[in-house]
């Protein structure tokens, strides 16, 4: 019996899918059409030879189904659900810097190893330009009561952390090419091909 495999918290609904892949094709036919030096002039399709009497309207009319589908893409992108990349980053950066950030606790209340925190950074609570106020536990010697005290950290200190953990984010999960590639290509074949739309326009003028 075959095992069904969970999906992915983030998978894409059917219709950004569908307004992806539309996307993609346009603007990889312009890029195609770039890097080709394609001629439009006339086309032939197996046996049936087709000539263009107005070449530069395969040009406008390409543009218009990118900017359309430009259009459409971003606006299902917008309703999608929260992808949780933020989520995904601080969860791998917590993992990163827990060890560190503890042991920064350990030089202000000494003798607590076996009191933590959650050291998140989504919870910390900004002091300063870069001082962060972390809640930890601490055990006051003369009750023995578990209590509940701050110490502040310097954010810069986990730089390396951060540049790890969007490095998990971008090579580890499919974030990046499954929503934002579409918009790279996209921007990447209008810069591209601008001049050929700013000179049929200018020659209209």
């Amino acid at each position: 019996m075959p095992i069904e495999l969970p999906g992915r918290s983030h998978d894409m609904s059917s219709g950004l899918l569908r307004q992806r892949r539309n996307l993609l094709i346009t603007s990889m036919t312009m890029l195609f059409m770039h890097f080709s030096q394609a001629n439009i002039n006339a086309a032939s399709l197996v046996v049936l030879q087709v000539t263009f009497g107005r070449p530069e309207a395969v040009i406008y009319f390409l543009w218009l189904l990118q900017v359309y589908f430009l259009v459409r893409y971003y606006q299902y992108f917008r309703q999608e659900q929260d992808l949780k990349i933020l989520d995904e980053f601080y969860e791998k950066l917590r993992t990163l810097t827990f060890q560190k950030i503890h042991r920064m606790k350990l030089n202000v209340y000494p003798n607590t190893e076996k009191y933590g925190g959650e050291y998140d950074f989504r919870n910390m609570k900004k002091v300063g330009l870069w001082a962060r106020e972390v809640k930890c536990q601490v055990r006051v010697e003369t009750t023995g009561i578990v209590e509940e005290r701050t110490f502040n950290v310097d954010i810069r200190n986990f730089s390396v952390g951060a540049i790890l953990a969007w490095l998990h984010v971008i090579l580890n999960r499919s974030y990046i090419t499954d929503y934002f590639l579409p918009f790279i290509v996209a921007f990447t074949a209008m810069w591209i091909k601008r001049d050929d739309l700013l000179s049929l326009i200018a020659a209209r003028i």
